[in-house]
């Protein structure tokens, strides 16, 4: 067989010598030779069944994938001559592999041939082609029966991998579609502008409903768009069945692989991306908070919504619900890191009061005051940064604990006040009024209105906070000790109006020792006190 190459060979070159490449021209001609030699009767009307098979492939839609195959006639030949260099087909797309399975002395007699193609320009980028494929489907089979008759290709229908690849087209597809959405997810993520929410595009598409909670929250844009690429994502699936009537059980795990992962890159990306943020009080770590318990919700309603769209045999692992308590930890995660964080920020800024102490002294006020007012601020940037974002119920949650925190460590500080002049007392309840006055649109912010134009500190929006806030109650009861005398105080006691309040025995003796001077009424007072039970 390698002499009637050589002599075909110098038979087909211009200037007959081995060495000079040859053009694709020669190179069809060479395997029209060699396929006449091989078999002369049959020779003609396979080149007519080839010219078909070529021919069939321009139909719309398959054309690149056709040519494709019909230079691979001149590849199978370059590959037989391995020492000819052909330029004018190096760039072409078709894998040639070339199995030598028969060695005989120095020369290889090659058997099999077979042409591996990846042509992934041909592959539709939209389901409603995907039929329009199937002429490159038939076209492929008759090229590939024809290399067989030509003993080009294996006889084993089985290694047909030409066919393989063209019938496998809408996996090719569904796997291109995954690929193209992760792109888009991850553009998404890295590119959106998390420190300017509220200044990026219409705010209104950001404010959601809860799908669980009859409330709303505002959400990026980010985590919008994700959902909406996941909804395509699964949607595609429908989109498959209905334009190419075909679908099978990996092309849909492939839309279901693909929503899945968009949701997997959110967790993956950005609490890395946002760490510094997170690790301050900021509204960005508020809008994650929120974008991690909306896809926890959303995703437990995708499986109820998209399920029926996936082949029977693969429903069953049609499964979000696993993401859930995934985002649902993220999310407390989140809030429970700010919520730790302001607390340690704003207990800082009452250990500046050193205990509340002398505050009949001018520089100790204005010390004590500083710290009061720091305090305030702080919540009052909390209160901006978080009203308008959180949910209403999780911002007063939150907003109640950090406030039950810090009335609970101003007032055991001034209650651990072992001796206080009658001047301190003012400063102390002045003090506590003017945390009060200043906190009173964070108060509102925390009650139920049903005029909220008409919002003001009333008897019932008190009875509210002290129930949201109990230790609000205990620290507006001290304002009003600081002014008591000795029998108003024992009098509240036995009554059990400091008790309620949040009040102790002790506590209530170490007050009134550190304010009253020894005396017989105070032995009295404290032996009241000491006998009658909280």
């Amino acid at each position: 067989m390698a002499d009637d190459v050589r002599e075909l060979l110098l038979s087909t070159t211009a200037d007959a010598d081995p060495s000079t490449p040859l053009s694709a021209p020669d190179l069809r001609l060479l395997i029209d030779r060699l396929r006449l030699r091989s078999d002369p009767a049959s020779g003609a009307h396979e080149e007519r069944g080839g010219m078909r098979a070529v021919c069939s492939g321009g139909r719309e839609g398959g054309g690149q994938m056709i040519d494709a195959l019909d230079y691979g006639m001149a590849k199978v030949a370059d590959s037989m001559m391995k020492h000819v260099l052909v330029p004018a087909i190096s760039n072409m797309s078709v894998v040639v592999n070339v199995e030598v399975l028969e060695e005989g002395g120095s020369e290889h007699s090659v058997s099999v041939l077979s042409i591996v193609a990846s042509e992934e320009k041909a592959v539709p980028n939209e389901a409603s082609k995907l039929v329009e494929f199937q002429d490159v489907v038939r076209s492929t089979a008759e090229f590939e029966n024809m290399l067989r008759s030509m003993m080009f290709s294996s006889p084993d229908r089985k290694d047909g991998r030409l066919t393989q690849f063209v019938d496998d087209v809408e996996v090719h597809f569904a796997v291109r579609k995954r690929n193209e959405i992760m792109v888009k997810a991850r553009y998404i993520l890295v590119q959106y502008d998390y420190d300017n929410p509220l200044e990026s595009g219409n705010q209104d598409d950001s404010v959601v409903d809860l799908l669980f909670r009859p409330e709303k929250c505002f959400i990026s844009k980010s985590a919008l768009q994700l959902m909406k690429l996941v909804h395509g994502a699964l949607k595609l699936l429908l989109s498959t069945k209905q334009d190419a009537c075909l679908s099978s059980a990996r092309v849909a795990k492939e839309f279901c692989y693909a929503a899945r992962d968009v949701l997997l890159l959110y967790k993956a990306i950005v609490p890395v991306q946002l760490e510094k943020q997170l690790d301050s009080i900021s509204q960005v770590a508020a809008i994650v908070h929120n974008d991690c318990y909306h896809l926890s919700q959303e995703v437990l309603g995708l499986a109820f919504q998209y399920r029926p769209d996936f082949p029977c045999d693969v429903q069953k692992q049609v499964v979000f619900v696993d993401l859930a308590p995934i985002f649902t930890q993220m999310a407390n995660g989140v809030l429970r890191r700010q919520i730790h964080i302001a607390m340690n920020t704003i207990s800082e800024a009452i250990d500046g009061a050193d205990g509340f102490q002398n505050t009949h002294q001018p520089q100790h006020y204005e010390s004590a005051k500083f710290s009061i007012e720091q305090v305030v601020f702080i919540l009052e940037k909390i209160r901006i940064m978080w009203e308008s974002i959180l949910p209403r119920s999780t911002y007063r949650k939150s907003m109640s604990r950090i406030l039950g925190s810090v009335f609970s460590r101003i007032t055991r500080d001034m209650l651990l006040i072992d001796d206080m002049a009658a001047e301190e007392t003012l400063q102390l309840q002045g003090l506590i009024h003017l945390a009060l006055e200043n906190l009173s649109s964070l108060f509102l912010s925390l009650v139920e209105n049903d005029d909220e134009n008409e919002k003001f500190l009333d008897h019932d929006t008190w009875i509210q906070l002290d129930k949201s806030v109990p230790s609000l109650k205990k620290f507006r009861k001290l304002a009003e000790l600081l002014d008591m005398s000795l029998k108003s105080i024992t009098a509240a006691w036995e009554s059990g109006e400091l008790v309620s309040c949040g009040f102790t025995s002790s506590e209530v003796q170490s007050f009134i020792k550190a304010i009253f001077a020894d005396s017989p009424l105070r032995k009295e007072c404290l032996g009241w006190i000491l006998r009658t039970p909280a």
